[in-house]
């Protein structure tokens, strides 16, 4: 690996980068792939390489524009399977529909070496790219699916590899069973197989017509789906939805519980499952999973009853809430209860544990932030690839059983 990766390094400064430099589709590659993870590759000048690839999608696109973005793959053929390149939120040109395999384009962007922050994906990628298309490929038909029940397509989803799209496009009508993100006429939201209570996502859904749905809404989604694999979700990624009846806004029953009953009603779901009920619980923030995003208006963070005897093992999952929230901070969250599920790898354990989701954070009245136990400050890290929670001078697994 080490001469390879000497060698790839070397062809690289054989390339004479200048200000923007014509690639292949293998030698952008390969010179991305030789880069340590996470860096852009640079000039002869030190300076960030603007390089120009003219190349062919491959499979990994969904086939939609966002927001006048679109990302999928490139390389030197259409049936290129693996040195394939990631064209990320590429600027598409304007009166253009989306791209697709087959189509020959030119791609002038950087070129990186991505890695995700767990460590468990290498891509290389080309980024702050725009693209122009030089031709399309002879229009093959692609089948539309339209005979499938949502417990069917999540079936489907499961079998794909992660990362991996369908190249049939599936039509569907579903009830808004949980709706998690509105942004203009882009939302993310859920629907659930009756039979096992696994769940669908419809993520950064195109809503059309400029109508926007509502939780209990009949909305039509047309699109691909794929299988996004840190969270084992079946999901249509960008697709166009259409809410074809609205349903009237019943007052949501919820049940208050506590987090040991909670623990019971998760234990009894199966992997991935999540509940239709909404629950109402109360406890203390014992340590942050994710830090309050601004942009999003939420926060990850593990729930005790107990800040003395924290086990770390419910987290509610990107609650949604106004501003950071401190460790040690009494909190009443209501949402949806889902057992996550991760499979073992060669590098990282098994991880079985409880989530609230679809969840919004409320602070008591009567306390507020001014009861926020002093506790130190906890982390959720990654050890060695698997997940840790560190308080004080002390480590725990992730469900909660002190390593160290």
């Amino acid at each position: 690996m080490k001469k390879i990766i000497l060698f790839c390094a070397a062809m690289v400064a054989a390339l004479g980068l200048n200000a923007q430099t014509v690639l292949t589709a293998e030698e952008a590659y390969n010179a991305a792939i030789a880069l340590n993870a996470g860096d852009t590759l640079t000039d002869d000048n030190g300076q960030t390489a603007i390089v120009e690839v003219t190349a062919y999608v491959t499979d990994g696109t969904n086939g939609t524009i966002n927001n006048g973005q679109q990302t999928f793959y490139i390389g030197q053929t259409a049936d290129e399977a693996e040195k394939t390149l990631q064209v990320y939120k590429c600027d598409m040109p304007e009166n253009e529909a989306a791209v697709n395999k087959g189509d020959k384009v030119k791609i002038t962007g950087k070129l990186m070496h991505y890695v995700n922050k767990s460590g468990t994906m290498y891509v290389a990628e080309l980024v702050k790219a725009s693209a122009e298309v030089l031709e399309r490929a002879s229009v093959a038909k692609v089948d539309t699916i339209r005979d499938m029940s949502v417990c069917e397509i999540i079936e489907e989803g499961e079998s794909l590899k992660g990362g991996q799209y369908t190249k049939e496009f599936f039509e569907i009508t579903v009830s808004v069973d949980s709706l998690t993100y509105t942004n203009g006429t882009v939302q993310t939201f859920f629907t659930f197989c009756e039979d096992n209570h696994k769940s669908l996502q419809a993520y950064n859904a195109q809503m059309q017509d400029d109508v926007i749905a509502a939780k209990g809404d009949s909305v039509k989604i047309v699109g691909k789906i794929t299988l996004y694999a840190q969270k084992n979700q079946v999901e249509f990624e960008s697709p166009q939805a259409w809410v074809v009846f609205k349903a009237e806004q019943p007052k949501v029953d919820t049940i208050e519980t506590t987090i040991n009953e909670i623990r019971q009603v998760g234990e009894a779901l199966e992997q991935n499952a999540v509940t239709k009920e909404v629950y109402v619980v109360r406890g203390y923030v014992d340590s942050i999973a994710v830090a309050y995003s601004e942009e999003y208006g939420n926060i990850s963070f593990f729930i005790t009853e107990d800040m003395g005897n924290p086990t770390y093992d419910l987290q509610v999952f990107r609650g949604q809430y106004t501003e950071d929230i401190p460790v040690g901070t009494e909190v009443i969250v209501t949402g949806n209860i889902k057992r996550y599920y991760k499979a073992p790898t060669e590098t990282t354990e098994e991880i079985d544990m409880l989530e609230i989701v679809n969840g919004v954070v409320e602070l008591p009245t009567e306390t507020g932030l001014k009861e926020v136990i002093n506790m130190p400050k906890a982390q959720k890290i990654l050890l060695n690839g698997n997940l840790i929670i560190k308080q004080g001078n002390t480590l725990y697994n992730a469900t909660g059983s002190e390593i160290r």
